[in-house]
């Protein structure tokens, strides 16, 4: 049996459908023997606001999320969970929560953007707004893969989770949006494409959207939640681990407890 601990940055409470749907397509996915529990953020974590009208700011992006992912990413691994995954395209504090942990930590923009590398020469992104496309721009360098970037491109300027949430209930438009810039990726040179917002790649999902004029257009939910639940197996079966000497190095386990004491 395989668990995996999988951490979004949403308030599922304002997410309408999306736990529901998650929950679907996970079963879809993965093997019968692997189980996933969706964590959500603490209800008021974003002010009462959507998430990408807060995340612009790099002090609240930190406030909000660094003690609920760290922290989350710990107690994971003290319960026994054999793979903590990052869904959220914001790529939050994963050399941080490798540092901390012994179980494999995933997260979906590095998994996409690995994984799309196998499917074409250039990948493509089209996320929900500015906001959340200049913090994969970041996620993207960090991960030195600039080289293999074509078009990346927000549905909308100023478009919030609310429009996606919607679509659960009615998403032909919203998915029409997304192959109309999806084609502008393709015309341009994209291979793949990866839609990276969580709640717009479920939608996609859901609705089977898998291609356009030959390009593929990725599961980005289904990829990254297989990949974590493999790297669970690779950690069992080979005992391979994260190289600790430099970007990865843990502290020893008593200044480990003296930061983050058991409960």
């Amino acid at each position: 049996m395989t668990r995996i601990w999988y951490q979004s940055a949403a308030e599922m409470g304002r997410s309408g459908k999306y736990a529901e749907q998650l929950q679907a397509h996970f079963k879809k996915v993965l093997d019968p023997d692997t189980t996933v529990d969706l964590h959500g953020v603490p209800a008021g974590t974003w002010g009462g606001k959507l998430p990408s009208e807060n995340l612009r700011y790099p002090a609240v992006f930190h406030a909000a999320l660094a003690p609920v992912f760290i922290g989350n990413a710990i107690k994971a691994e003290r319960e026994g969970y054999d793979a903590f995954h990052i869904g959220t395209y914001l790529d939050a504090f994963l050399p941080e929560i490798r540092s901390a942990v012994d179980i494999p930590v995933s997260s979906h923009i590095e998994t996409s953007l690995l994984f799309g590398c196998s499917l074409g020469q250039t990948i493509s992104v089209v996320t929900l707004n500015r906001q959340i496309l200049r913090i994969i721009k970041q996620s993207i360098i960090r991960h030195r893969l600039e080289n293999r970037m074509g078009l990346c491109v927000p549905l909308d300027p100023d478009f919030t989770e609310a429009q996606p949430v919607a679509a659960f209930e009615n998403p032909k438009d919203y998915v029409e949006l997304f192959l109309k810039h999806a084609k502008r990726c393709v015309q341009e040179g994209a291979d793949v494409i990866i839609p990276m917002e969580g709640i717009l790649a479920q939608v996609l999902a859901t609705e089977g959207i898998k291609e356009i004029d030959g390009a593929v257009i990725m599961d980005g939910i289904g990829v990254p939640v297989m990949i974590a639940e493999n790297n669970a197996r690779i950690w069992k079966r080979t005992g391979t681990r994260v190289g600790r000497h430099w970007t990865y190095e843990r502290a020893d386990q008593a200044t480990m407890l003296h930061y983050y004491p058991k409960k």
